[in-house]
């Protein structure tokens, strides 16, 4: 009985200091021109550009509180993973290290662009190299030829500290030491 609840108590305790890692999301809109080349059709580009990147005021975790920033213009190649980068002062900068489509259909795609994130002076640049991931919706109406628009959400997920990996895996081998020895 004092193993279950030494197991019960490590998974808590586990899960209570993954939750202490700096996590938080934000979105994006772009008020400029965002076009697809070479033909001009999100489903076929090679290339894209994104006209005004901003980050709305609408963010979460350790983005709550920032105010709208201009990131200006950003071309990006879903075919090289680091061509994804965007940066400013306030915010930081955002560095791909891979670019892969999520869903697709006539004059609609949405990637999945994963990469590192190093914070701003919005918070005094406490976050350095953290996984970040950057999901852009691209929409055409009418399909093919229509005008493009884009829109995206930035987050840094949870990531579990090695701590905390350490405590979770000591919870699970209890348990199943205890499961062993009750069976046999």
């Amino acid at each position: 009985m004092k193993l279950i609840r030494f197991a019960l108590v490590t998974l808590v305790s586990g899960f209570g200091i993954s939750a202490q890692a700096q996590v938080g999301s934000i979105s994006f809109s772009d008020i400029g021109t965002t076009t697809a080349s070479p033909s001009g059709d999100i489903n076929t580009a090679t290339s894209y550009t994104l006209g005004e990147v901003i980050n709305n005021s609408d963010g979460t975790g350790v983005f709550a509180g920032l105010g709208s920033q201009l990131f200006g213009s950003v071309t990006f190649s879903p075919q090289t993973a680091n061509s994804f980068n965007f940066s400013n002062p306030v915010f930081g900068s955002f560095a791909s290290t891979s670019i892969y489509v999520v869903s697709q259909a006539a004059g609609t795609i949405t990637y999945n662009i994963l990469g590192t994130y190093n914070s701003g002076s919005f918070d005094g640049g406490t976050i350095v190299n953290d996984p970040a991931s950057y999901t852009l919706n691209f929409n055409q109406n009418p399909p093919s030829t229509g005008s493009i628009g884009d829109s995206a959400t930035f987050s840094i997920p949870p990531v579990p500290e090695p701590g905390s990996v350490a405590l979770l895996g000591m919870g699970v081998g209890a348990v199943l030491v205890h499961l062993r020895r009750r069976i046999a």
